[in-house]
């Protein structure tokens, strides 16, 4: 048994024994998770590479793929609004459906827009009104149309006989009213003299 000591008080009392110190726990650092090399044939090194490299990799296709959509969301639609109200504003003047052809008036101030606008665009919707089936509307946009064959910095006259001429042709050959027909060759007969077409009025047997 451990030797007993005396107190100031002639009463034995126990040693005091000293704490001691906690044990330093050294820390083992972990071990470095290792990720097998990939192979790829055909590429330097014996095709190994690196897993940081295929990371890499992957990064920048991702990367690349953010930029793709970037540059995709600024491309803006073009808009032709313009263009399309001002033919549709002078085929429906007056606000009548009748057989009522448009005044030198009318038209001077419809070549006068169409200087700020785009002219080709606006043959297209000249077009597209040749085909309806009300008959003052074709010979309003006919009208329009005949505005364009004088005026060479508005328009080639090449670009309305690309657009135009199966469209004045179906007129020549299907129309009902004989006004229409006349008025579509006429169309015809001044782009083959002014254009680089010589012939554009086909036959009827081969009209659309």
């Amino acid at each position: 048994m451990a030797q007993l000591e005396k107190n100031s008080s002639g009463d034995y009392a126990p040693p005091v024994v000293a704490p001691q110190p906690p044990a330093l726990v050294k820390k083992v650092p972990s071990a470095k998770k290792v990720v097998p090399k990939s192979y790829a044939p055909g590429r330097a090194g014996g095709g190994w590479d690196s897993a940081d490299h295929t990371t890499h990799n992957q990064s920048s296709g991702s990367e690349g793929s953010c930029d793709s959509s970037d540059r995709l969301e600024t491309v803006s639609v073009t808009d032709w609004s313009a263009e399309e109200q001002l033919v549709m504003e002078h085929l429906l003047l007056d606000n009548t459906t009748q057989f009522i052809l448009l005044r030198p008036s009318q038209l001077k101030v419809f070549k006068q827009k169409c200087q700020n606008l785009n002219c080709e665009k606006v043959v297209d919707f000249i077009n597209e009104r040749l085909q309806s089936t009300e008959d003052y509307v074709v010979v309003r946009a006919l009208l329009l149309m005949e505005t364009f064959l004088f005026r060479n910095d508005a328009v080639s006259l090449d670009y309305i006989v690309t657009v135009c001429q199966n469209q004045l042709n179906h007129l020549v050959h299907s129309s009902s009213d004989q006004r229409i027909a006349d008025k579509a060759e006429k169309i015809i007969r001044i782009l083959e003299t002014y254009s680089g077409h010589a012939t554009i009025l086909v036959p009827s047997d081969q009209s659309n």
